[in-house]
């Protein structure tokens, strides 16, 4: 079954806010509220997708960390 493209787009909207997150300070003390902001959605719909920062965003995104090249982490 294909994946909406409107849960594809805010999931990788909050992979992309969490990478961008971690860039600037590194993986010590990232909110939910911080990964949402910058994603420019509600907390709320962060927790739909992950149910929380260490255990679920954390892990889903060092799978798919693998899928990126070093310079399109770079860009991101």
């Amino acid at each position: 079954m294909e994946m909406d493209r409107r849960v594809a787009r805010t999931d990788q909207a909050i992979k992309d806010a969490y990478f961008s997150l971690i860039r600037e300070r590194g993986t010590t003390r990232i909110t939910i509220s911080e990964v949402a902001r910058r994603a420019d959605i509600d907390r709320e719909t962060v927790y739909l997708y992950y149910d929380s920062l260490k255990g679920g965003l954390d892990v889903q995104i060092e799978g798919s960390v693998y899928q990126y090249t070093p310079q399109q982490l770079e860009d991101m």
